[in-house]
């Protein structure tokens, strides 16, 4: 609860609150699920301004913003994504339930490499409490996907990605990347390389 009913106090609380969860931001002291999305987006931005020396009620009025932006592309978030079996996937259907979206591509070597951990994974836990959902990065014909899902028995559902596919789920910047959703329905985690079947259930067990 606010202290007071002054403009000054207020603006004063929310600046000390603000300016230190941008901080833990910039310093990796704030979980992922807000320094995701700060550090993928704004970058060296929110360092500069943290440091700036623009007024205070500026500062406090753009870092609150961000807070909010930050707090809403984690939370509010839902996505649709159409397999290639033609089967939709939403994540309000997998509440109650973790989620890791991978995205790969068949040229992909480190991709390869985890695909044998992520079909484990998904085959332990998919009737229990997670469930493994494939993005193709690949550009070519979605037969070509299909078939090598085929020939490598992923046994996970397999979506051909695209840039609609990843503006409802995050950036792509290298691949493998994998983004978790607890089992309400939230973005906690983002790993940029390889998972492994151990990771995941390591991190969910600590949840």
């Amino acid at each position: 609860m606010l202290r007071g009913s002054s403009t000054e106090v207020i603006t004063s609380d929310l600046a000390d609150v603000v300016c230190q969860l941008s901080r833990m931001a910039i310093t990796n002291e704030l979980p992922s699920v807000f320094r995701v999305p700060v550090q993928k987006f704004f970058g060296g931005w929110v360092s500069q301004m943290a440091s700036s020396h623009i007024s205070s009620c500026i500062r406090t009025g753009l870092l609150f913003a961000l807070l909010l932006a930050c707090s809403w592309a984690s939370y509010a978030a839902d996505f649709s994504l159409e397999d290639m079996q033609g089967k939709t996937h939403r994540l309000s259907d997998y509440r109650g339930k973790w989620v890791l979206v991978n995205f790969w591509a068949t040229w992909c070597p480190p991709c390869l490499n985890e695909i044998p951990e992520l079909i484990s994974l998904h085959n332990a836990h998919q009737d229990k409490d997670l469930s493994v959902i494939g993005i193709s990065m690949d550009s070519g014909s979605s037969k070509i996907v299909a078939d090598f899902a085929q020939a490598h028995g992923i046994s996970y559902p397999v979506v051909m990605g695209n840039r609609k596919i990843t503006a409802q789920i995050g950036a792509v910047e290298v691949l493998p990347v994998s983004y978790l959703y607890n089992p309400k329905g939230e973005q906690v985690s983002y790993q940029a390389g390889e998972v492994t079947r151990a990771s995941v259930e390591a991190y969910i067990k600590k949840k």
